[in-house]
């Protein structure tokens, strides 16, 4: 919040906390109390020591799902590809595929993050057992992560996790891939 300036947010009190209560980002405006979310500004988390801590089951918690309210797992890991090489990258089709059919420590249920899930990941990157099990070499494609969030029929939403930069890649692109629970 210390970033916030007033020239993005106004100084009402009630307009913060209720922002803040919300999960949400952003200030509301004058007119219909829409909420205005500056991009340099990210989903707000609460504030714990469970981000970054190792599971028993191998996954890592990666913090709290900005879609779903509820606490996300990461693997400890990038996706292999088909022929089981760790850290391959892979196109948006294989990367959907490869986390619902992933199991680690006997637990499913994977998939690729939301756009939103990507980016709590990528604030996170540095934290715990998270630090390091991420490319940031800042290589295109191998820097950059899939999500699940399509753009259309043939673009999908990825962030490079070097620099926080997020764009639209398509679907046949080789990416990385960290799947969520």
């Amino acid at each position: 919040l210390s970033d916030w300036s007033s020239d993005v947010c106004s100084s009402d009190l009630l307009t913060l906390a209720f922002a803040l209560v919300a999960g949400t980002t952003g200030c509301a405006s004058d007119e219909g109390g829409e909420l205005n979310t500056p991009p340099h500004v990210v989903t707000m988390q609460p504030a714990d020591n469970s981000v970054g801590r190792a599971m028993a089951d191998g996954t890592i918690d990666a913090g709290i799902s900005p879609d779903t309210g509820v606490r996300m797992y990461a693997a400890p890991g990038d996706l292999a590809d088909a022929g089981g090489n760790i850290g391959a990258t892979v196109n948006y089709n294989a990367a959907i595929k490869g986390c619902a059919g992933l199991k680690i420590g006997g637990t499913a249920g994977f998939r690729l993050p939301t756009e939103d899930e990507l980016n709590v990941l990528y604030h996170n990157r540095e934290t715990g057992a998270l630090r390091g099990t991420f490319n940031q070499s800042g290589s295109i494609t191998a820097g950059y992560y899939w999500s699940s969030s399509p753009g259309n029929d043939n673009i999908a939403y990825v962030q490079e996790f070097s620099t926080g930069d997020r764009n639209y890649y398509y679907r046949n692109i080789h990416s990385s891939v960290r799947c969520v629970r």
